[in-house]
């Protein structure tokens, strides 16, 4: 497997939890965990610097992630600036 940088596993995680969020459930921990492959101590330091940059919210009482407003224009600022890069080669 190729290694990732923190960006990309970043950008995974908002891609993932953005895929659950259509439903309005959410994704777990440990079925994040187990999509990217992280150990329980990496995505947790993953998820703190998400939360405490409004990327995503916690549902305590449902124990599941959802990507906030915040996230999705992130995430998409991030896609249009990624596509013109490959476009060019960069």
């Amino acid at each position: 497997m190729k290694s990732r940088n923190r960006t990309e596993i970043t950008i995974q995680i908002l891609e993932f939890v953005n895929e659950c969020s259509h439903d309005d459930e959410g994704i777990t921990q440990t079925k994040l965990m187990s999509k990217l492959f992280l150990d329980n101590a990496e995505l947790k330091d993953y998820l703190v610097f998400l939360i405490g940059n409004d990327l995503l919210s916690y549902d305590p009482k449902m124990r599941r992630f959802k990507i906030t407003e915040k996230g999705l224009m992130f995430l998409q600022a991030y896609n249009q600036i990624d596509k013109m890069l490959k476009k060019q080669q960069i």
